[in-house]
């Protein structure tokens, strides 16, 4: 299944990095293990249901996911992950409720709901700066 996905996708370990002073909305850079930039998204502010594109670059031309929240408010919110050319669902992001409350935490699931791997914040100091 994997096979004939592109290099971008197939990696164990990526680093997200948050443009910090952005005081409405959000941007994401998501950097593969060499450094490079696998996707970008910017997020909207004030939208009470959350949903998000991830793109291949900042030019923000090519939409390669769609992340939408299941609920409008929610502690353990689940994302589901989609192809935005099809509408398959891929899979999902859940947040491990109050786990993430100082320190996001969440789970990564497969097209059927099942845990196939995890998100951790890693550093508590830059947790609290973002509180």
């Amino acid at each position: 299944m994997t096979g004939n996905l592109p290099v971008r996708y197939k990696h164990k370990t990526y680093l997200i990095r948050k443009k910090f002073f952005k005081i409405f909305g959000g941007a994401f850079h998501i950097f593969d293990p060499t450094g490079g930039l696998a996707f970008y998204s910017k997020m909207k502010a004030f939208k009470l249901k959350e949903d998000f594109r991830l793109y291949s670059d900042t030019d923000m031309k090519e939409e390669l996911l769609c992340i939408k929240a299941r609920q409008v408010l929610d502690i353990s919110a689940t994302y589901d992950v989609t192809d935005p050319k099809t509408g398959d669902k891929l899979g999902a992001l859940k947040r491990k409720g109050l786990k993430s409350l100082l320190r996001d935490e969440w789970s990564i699931l497969d097209g059927n709901d099942h845990e196939v791997g995890t998100i951790k914040e890693d550093s508590w100091f830059l947790a609290l700066l973002r509180l």
